[in-house]
């Protein structure tokens, strides 16, 4: 009984992660194009698909626990692999499975992701050089025509307003 609900957990958590995924994809051509706007929802659908998978880590992490006590396993670090050396049957093939299937899903998901990231490190990157070609730094003032001349402040200012 409790394996079957950690199947169905394990199921759920796999959707999840398809759905995240095909998000990241979705999100690569959103940063492409920069539309603030639909990053913004696609950030929005991305929090409530995590906060969905952290709920269902919650109830794997308890039928985990509970099958460990079930089955009188004294072991520290219990995971899903350890539990597969203690089942036998459909069960057991349908949770590898499952599990191979969920770690390939993350592998994707974090490629894209890492993608994602390279994106917007890049974006960021570009923004700065436009702002430095617009506002340069000021000139050092250790370097003057004449050692005679007084350091002025020097403020940047976004444009050059002489009148």
């Amino acid at each position: 009984m409790l394996t079957q609900k950690l199947i169905e957990v394990l199921q759920k958590t796999l959707k999840l992660h398809q759905s995240l995924y095909e998000i990241a994809v979705e999100k690569t051509e959103v940063i492409k194009s920069a539309n603030i706007e639909s990053l913004q929802n696609i950030i929005q659908n991305e929090q409530k698909h995590i906060a969905a998978i952290q709920m269902f880590e919650n109830q794997r992490q308890e039928l985990v626990a509970r099958l460990k006590k079930d089955l009188a396993i004294e072991m520290d670090g219990f995971t899903i692999s350890a539990l597969l050396t203690h089942l036998n049957g459909p069960e057991k093939e349908q949770i590898q499975e499952l599990q191979a299937n969920l770690i390939q899903q993350v592998d994707e998901l974090k490629n894209v992701n890492t993608l994602n990231q390279q994106l917007l490190m890049h974006s960021l990157q570009f923004v700065h050089l436009n702002l430095n070609f617009f506002d340069p730094e000021p000139e050092s003032p250790n370097y003057t025509k004449s050692a005679d001349e007084e350091l002025v402040e020097t403020t940047r200012s976004l444009f050059d307003s002489q009148a």
